[in-house]
């Protein structure tokens, strides 16, 4: 397993220009895997860093890296914590929408999941609005 370093602390801390001075000096750091395989997108996405994940996406990270636990892809982690503004980046970009993770849940299904109720033991701060992600993915032709 990876440790983490320096460009997962910024990604997930959302220090965009340290992101930015790190991936100037050494480009292979985009999709450099961390703990569990979580690259530099995934921390940003997990926390919702929307202005780091704009920056990695313009870089052109990787959108099919998945964590190594539960192979859930950047979409699919958006979907979880109900971030829409992230979900709409990353379609805007070209993730696969029907992509599913250990479990068989689709990016939609890990949304209505989050409007049941089902991930709030891991509701935080920057959990957001289930609904609109639900709505997206369906605007979008994503369905289960």
């Amino acid at each position: 397993m990876a440790a983490e370093s320096a460009i997962h602390r910024a990604a997930r801390d959302g220090d965009l220009e340290r992101v930015r001075e790190l991936l100037n000096a050494q480009a292979e750091l985009l999709d450099a895997p961390g703990e569990s395989g979580m690259t530099p997108l995934l921390y940003a996405m997990v926390k919702g860093r929307a202005e780091v994940v704009r920056l990695l996406l313009e870089r052109g990270a990787d959108l099919a890296a998945a964590d190594d636990e539960h192979r859930a892809r950047p979409l699919g982690w958006a979907a979880f914590y109900g971030r829409a503004e992230i979900a709409r980046m990353l379609l805007e970009a070209g993730a696969e929408i029907d992509h599913s993770n250990t479990y068989g849940h689709t990016a939609l299904k890990c949304a209505q999941l989050g409007v049941e109720g089902q991930w709030r033991e891991h509701a935080d701060a920057t959990t957001e609005d289930y609904q609109a992600v639900i709505d997206l993915l369906r605007e979008r032709g994503g369905g289960e």
